[in-house]
């Protein structure tokens, strides 16, 4: 308890010499040694909260608890500034009640967001909020709550980047039932099966008939899966740029996307083993670095305007 009290005295100690000049804030909040009680997080909160009125541009809450409530006072003192805002917890247990939902409500700045809900209801009236906020262009979709889905996903208007990090296969598939005509980014963000009884039976029509993504990011288990999911997305003529994740249970696979739009494949191995992800002709090797590997289109080497290159730089 010592070293934590130590860290929370310098927490405080930088906030002090910097809440005048503070406009971006990232807290990752983990403990490996002890629990975090809540009165830390209390703490927090009202720390934060006497910054000066619609100061901070960007925040970003990370912990180690199991749920956090929503920080009301950080977020509706910064409502007119607010372009980013984040909160993520250990099993993304931060759900976003009635009240808290007015924020994003009451926001006309906030470009780029993650939401979770314990409700059906508030879920779908958000989603249409947003299409009411041609602002807000990138969400990051938590779904952790057992929902019984009725109804199809809503049309977004405006929105242009979409992660969905979900708690079964069903929800990814609820989701990608509907077709999208503003998005640009999809980040799938739980393994992908193309057989099987956790099949994302929608992944098919969805890529095939879909014209705005140009920037796909999926997770595989088995190689199989790979192999036919980039037969579809060959069939795609707007995807220009592809992330594939694999695990450790991938055989050494190649895949074949000479017949794709795709010029960008970056594949992360996620482990040291020598098994691994190849595409064949025309892409080649253009840059690695540690278990991340970029592919480019032999003859197509200028770089997109939008890229997951840079977030394998660091940069």
């Amino acid at each position: 308890m010592e070293l934590l009290d130590d860290c929370i005295t310098s927490f405080h100690r930088i906030l002090q010499t910097t809440s005048d000049q503070l406009e971006y804030l990232n807290i990752t909040w983990f403990s490996s040694i002890t629990t975090l009680p809540n009165s830390i997080y209390t703490d927090l909160v009202q720390s934060l909260s006497h910054l000066k009125t619609n100061q901070l541009k960007h925040f970003t809450l990370c912990t180690g608890r199991d749920s956090i409530n929503f920080p009301e006072e950080i977020a509706y003192n910064h409502l007119e500034s607010l372009t980013e805002f984040h909160l993520l917890s250990n099993r993304f247990n931060c759900y976003i009640n009635e009240k808290s939902l007015n924020f994003y409500n009451l926001s006309s700045q906030l470009v780029n967001t993650t939401v979770n809900f314990d409700s059906l209801d508030l879920l779908f009236n958000f989603l249409n909020l947003s299409n009411m906020k041609p602002n807000l262009l990138n969400l990051t979709l938590a779904i952790t709550y057992n929902y019984d889905i009725t109804g199809p996903f809503p049309v977004f208007k405006y929105l242009q980047s979409l992660k969905i990090i979900p708690n079964h296969h069903a929800i990814v598939n609820w989701v990608l039932a509907t077709q999208q005509h503003s998005l640009k980014v999809l980040d799938i963000s739980c393994s992908l099966f193309t057989t099987g009884n956790y099949k994302i039976k929608n992944f098919s029509s969805f890529i095939i008939e879909n014209t705005s993504i140009e920037i796909l990011k999926l997770k595989f288990t088995y190689s199989q899966d790979i192999i036919k999911a980039c037969k579809l997305i060959s069939k795609n003529k707007t995807i220009f740029e592809l992330e594939i994740i694999q695990n450790l249970f991938i055989n050494p696979t190649e895949i074949d996307l000479s017949t794709s739009a795709i010029k960008y494949l970056h594949i992360d191995q996620l482990s040291n083993l020598k098994l691994k992800v190849v595409p064949l002709p025309p892409f080649t090797l253009s840059f690695k670095k540690g278990q991340k590997e970029l592919y480019t289109r032999a003859l197509e080497m200028e770089k997109p305007k939008k890229s997951w290159i840079n977030k394998i730089l660091g940069k």
